[in-house]
């Protein structure tokens, strides 16, 4: 009997702890529009952040776009951050996408 006692509060805390939906390991939310170097590159769906270098650039991760994509040197992207966002049936950001070639896909190298 004790056993299933200990057993039941096992799973009980178990299922009481908070789940974390960090993305970033060691990371945090943050509130809305506070980080304002930070963008979102959306294609119709988030798919991957960057940080703003310039008024004219954002620099990503490499992995954020695949190397078997047959997409053209220009793409459309909604590039939104606190200063500015585009919106949804509004005319999107054009975004020219460079790639670094020392990025190793395979072993993440470079990244």
């Amino acid at each position: 009997m004790m056993k299933y006692f200990i057993l039941l509060a096992l799973l009980a805390a178990a299922y009481a702890a908070p789940i974390e939906d960090d993305k970033i390991v060691g990371g945090y939310e943050c509130r809305k529009n506070s980080v304002q170097y930070q963008v979102s590159l959306n294609s119709g769906y988030h798919f991957c952040g960057a940080s703003l270098i310039s008024s004219t650039w954002v620099l990503s991760a490499a992995h954020c776009y695949k190397s078997s994509c047959s997409c053209r040197p220009w793409r459309t992207l909604r590039a939104c951050s606190s200063r500015r966002c585009a919106e949804r049936n509004k005319p999107g950001v054009y975004a020219k996408v460079c790639n670094y070639n020392s990025w190793i896909r395979n072993t993440m190298s470079s990244n």
